[in-house]
């Protein structure tokens, strides 16, 4: 299936789907470094026109993976389920700090994308989860030659990946996932 074909699919869910975050129906696309969330969620943004929360805005640097996933459910989830705005986390890795939060007013459909995003303490406001899989070295090169980051990210792979680790060993998330796609090397197949 391609990344397109992906998109496609994941869009014709939407009428089959309940709003479990109040009344925003919320697609989670997880998965480890590199395996093509980002790509995935903002081709799917655009079918959707929908607006999309990444986790890199919610971690606080290169260790925050697991500050990163419980802000997502007390700062945007949490909030938006009780049918107010978010103040969605806007962490600045230039500065290392976190700068002035985006208010998102609850939408009828978001996408969610990042490591951890489909962890435990979101599963209640997700409708849908996506977890996406490729080899450890697809992803590493993949992650390591973005042009918005991979060269700061390679300093920090190993201790990243093992964040991850430790997240997947204590919450197993791509067993919740709705659907579950190995992607290839060429970021336009999955």
């Amino acid at each position: 299936m391609t990344r397109n074909a992906l998109v496609r699919h994941l869009a014709s869910c939407l009428t089959t789907l309940t709003p479990m975050c109040g009344s925003t129906t919320v697609f989670a696309i997880d998965g480890r470094a590199g395996s093509g969330k980002t790509s995935t969620a903002r081709l799917l943004r655009e079918e959707l026109q929908c607006p999309l929360v990444s986790m890199e805005g919610l971690y606080p640097g290169w260790d925050g993976l697991e500050q990163g996933v419980a802000l997502l459910a007390s700062d945007v989830l949490a909030p938006l389920a009780r049918g107010e705005a978010a103040q969605v986390p806007n962490y600045d890795w230039e500065r290392g700090e976190f700068g002035q939060p985006r208010l998102l007013e609850p939408p009828p459909l978001l996408i969610v994308e990042g490591v951890g995003c489909g962890a435990k303490s979101s599963t209640e406001y997700l409708s849908y989860l996506v977890w996406l899989d490729c080899g450890e070295g697809v992803r590493q090169t993949r992650a390591l030659s973005r042009p918005e980051d991979g060269t700061s990210f390679a300093e920090h792979w190993d201790d990243w990946a093992e964040q991850e680790r430790l997240l997947l060993a204590g919450d197993r998330i791509f067993e919740r996932a709705s659907l579950m796609v190995t992607t290839t090397v060429n970021d336009e197949g999955t």
